[in-house]
């Protein structure tokens, strides 16, 4: 039993130093090896995840951004990215409507303007 501990002890503090060490666009994780045992190691960010020295873990991009494997920052997706497919539109990264999408989410649209519909709008329209 204090073997456990004493195990469990030490992959404690392997896990809370260790994770420090990774450097942006990775994470401190586990990998399976081919005979399946599980390794420490810093694991990169899948894609529209990113990871910097600010953070300590691979975080999601906010709505309407991207981001390639092993990224440190997520990037705005403009209307040419969605013409030529290589933003996607995911259900989470649409604003409702009357809203339109920044890089810190969605924002309400002023008093004369609107969005129609559930979108990924780079602004709001003009009523008149």
């Amino acid at each position: 039993m204090q073997y456990l501990k004493f195990l469990l002890m030490i992959t404690i503090i392997t896990f809370i130093t260790a994770k420090n060490i990774c450097s942006s666009g990775y994470e401190f994780g586990y990998i399976k090896t081919l005979n399946n045992k599980d390794i420490y190691s810093c694991v990169q960010c899948p894609e529209d995840f990113y990871s910097n020295k600010n953070t300590k873990y691979c975080i999601s991009c906010p709505p309407g951004h991207i981001s390639n494997k092993g990224s440190s920052i997520c990037h705005l997706c403009t209307i040419e990215m969605y013409k030529n497919k290589l933003c996607k539109r995911h259900d989470k990264s649409l604003c409702p409507p009357n809203y339109y999408i920044t890089t810190n989410g969605c924002i309400k649209c002023k008093y004369n303007e609107y969005t129609t519909g559930f979108n990924q709008e780079l602004n709001c329209q003009k009523y008149f």
